[in-house]
């Protein structure tokens, strides 16, 4: 199976356009490991709305993954999402480990990946590289609270858990 990141945001806002280089970055680097990046840009304004402003977006940034167009914000509720951008990261079962609001944190997402596919490998037979192995269980416990951080739509609470 694949581990995923389903990166939630407006790509017209400045929040969605600062977080895409990391998701960006994290497609290229683990694409070949079976990570898979999927965009959601929901739209906050009317503009936002338009498939070719959003294709435009797209382009301008230079997003290689795929990205559903929101506009009901169907996918926005079914993660009960608040925040502009957020990161959703699931693992090759599909259950969501861990979970990022708001720009930042870009660390400690790529090793939430990189322990993400080493488990899967690991569950797979396969032997995680040398860098999985010597990774640190605390540093990409994907179970760990998050705290929400500066975003749009955001909050600035602590978070725990995975949500619902």
């Amino acid at each position: 199976g694949w581990a995923g990141l389903v990166e939630v945001a407006s790509l017209r806002c400045y929040n969605g356009p600062n977080a895409t280089p990391h998701g960006k970055e994290l497609c290229a680097k683990y694409r070949n490991r079976g990570f898979v990046v999927v965009g959601v840009h929901t739209p906050e304004l009317g503009p936002e709305r338009i498939s070719s402003n959003v294709r435009d977006a797209v382009k301008r940034l230079g997003i290689e993954y795929p990205v559903v167009i929101d506009n009901e914000s169907r996918i926005w509720n079914a993660y009960h999402n608040q925040y502009w951008p957020a990161a959703y990261f699931a693992d090759a079962t599909g259950k969501l480990r861990f979970y990022n609001f708001g720009e930042g944190r870009y660390d400690e997402q790529d090793k939430v990946v990189a322990k993400l596919l080493a488990e899967r490998d690991a569950a797979a037979g396969i032997a995680a590289n040398a860098a999985s192995k010597s990774m640190r269980a605390s540093d990409t416990d994907a179970a760990s609270a998050m705290g929400a951080h500066d975003s749009h739509r955001g909050a600035s609470s602590r978070m725990h858990g995975t949500p619902r």
